[in-house]
């Protein structure tokens, strides 16, 4: 009964933080966290950003790794930092590469 239980929310969570056909990656820097409350704000704000499915935020390299699907537009992850009180900048240009690894012919 446990085994299965176990099983069932590695399902769940699973779906959650998996990205999909169409979702786009998206590597920002970020200036001024200098703890790891700094680095959780900042995750917090991005992922409040409708369409992002996971940020992770490393306080060390001062980079965030976003998966978004195609709606939410660079602008709106660099507004959703400045608004959490640091500085962002998009690292990767706006054709970020797609997390499908469908062929381009």
């Amino acid at each position: 009964m446990k085994t299965g239980l176990i099983a069932a929310m590695a399902l769940l969570l699973s779906f959650r933080t998996s990205a999909f056909a169409g979702d786009l990656n998206r590597l920002l820097r970020v200036k001024g966290m200098t703890c790891p409350a700094c680095s959780a704000k900042v995750e917090h704000a991005l992922t409040g950003v409708s369409g992002v499915k996971t940020a992770e935020v490393d306080l060390k390299t001062g980079q965030a790794k976003v998966i978004a699907d195609q709606r939410v537009k660079p602008d709106q992850l660099v507004s959703a930092v400045q608004k959490a009180g640091f500085q962002a900048e998009v690292s990767n240009p706006p054709s970020a590469s797609r997390t499908s690894d469908t062929c381009c012919h």
